[in-house]
C-alpha cells in the first residue's frame, strides 16, 4: 500500500458516471491545445451543478479509486488529496479575479472539469438520451444538461514548497473524460447564437 510518501501504484482507475448538470465549454469533437502545451491536444468538458445535487454514488467511486491506491481505511489516506468536485464558489473567485463572467456559478454548488489526451485515438463518446450517437457539434452547446462518464485515477504531483524549498507532492483524483450523455436543452451560456429571424426580424416592402 503506497503511503503519503511514495507514489502510487499503477491503477486501473474506476468507472464512474455523474449526476445530470449544465455544461459548460465543451470541446468533444475537435481537440485543442492543452493549456500551456504546444505540442499535446485534448478534449475536455465541464459541469456546473445545482445546489443539493446527490453526488453519493460518485463520491463512493471515487473512494473505491483511492482505496485501490491506499487500501480501505481510510484513516490511514494522506490528507493533502484534491479530490474531481470544486466547491463553485472557488471558481468564481478565480474568474472574477481574472475580470472574467463568473455568473453561471453558484456558491455552495459544485462544478467538476473532465479531460482527456487526444493521442492515441481517445476521443470520447457524445450520444443523445436515448444512447444514440451525436456527430454535429452545433447539438452540444454551453448552458444544455448532460452527465459525463469517466475513469477516476490517482495522480501524484511532485513540486517543491516556494517557502521551505522543501519537496512536496500533490494527490489528485483526476477524473478522465470518456464520454458525454446530452440529456436535455437549457438556457444557452451568453444568450445563445440567434436565429435569422431573431436577428433581422421582419422585412416590410
Amino acid at each position: 500500500m503506497a503511503t503519503p510518501n511514495t507514489p502510487p501504484k499503477k491503477t486501473k482507475g474506476v468507472k464512474a458516471v455523474t449526476p445530470t448538470g449544465r455544461i459548460s465549454y465543451p470541446v468533444l469533437f475537435t481537440p485543442k491545445l492543452k493549456y500551456q502545451k504546444t505540442d499535446e491536444f485534448e478534449y475536455s468538458v465541464e459541469l456546473i451543478w445545482p445546489p443539493k445535487t446527490d453526488f453519493t454514488e460518485f463520491n463512493s467511486k471515487v473512494d473505491l479509486a483511492l482505496a485501490e491506491v491506499f487500501g480501505m481505511d481510510k484513516t490511514k489516506w494522506p490528507k493533502n488529496i484534491s479530490r474531481p468536485l470544486t466547491d463553485q464558489e472557488i471558481q468564481i473567485e478565480k474568474l472574477q479575479a481574472k475580470g472574467q463572467d463568473a455568473s453561471m456559478f453558484t456558491p455552495g454548488a459544485m462544478y467538476a472539469r473532465f479531460k482527456t489526451n487526444a493521442a492515441n485515438g481517445n476521443k470520447p463518446i457524445v450520444c443523445d438520451a436515448q444512447g444514440d450517437d451525436i456527430f454535429d457539434s452545433a447539438k452540444v452547446y454551453g448552458g444544455g444538461w448532460g452527465r459525463v462518464s469517466c475513469q477516476l485515477k490517482v495522480n501524484l504531483i511532485a513540486g517543491k514548497d516556494p517557502v521551505t524549498k522543501r519537496d512536496t507532492q500533490s494527490i489528485y483524483v483526476t477524473p478522465y473524460l470518456q464520454g458525454l450523455q446530452w440529456m436535455k436543452d437549457g438556457d444557452a451560456f451568453g444568450g445563445g447564437a440567434k436565429s435569422a429571424s431573431e436577428m433581422f426580424g421582419p422585412v416590410n416592402d
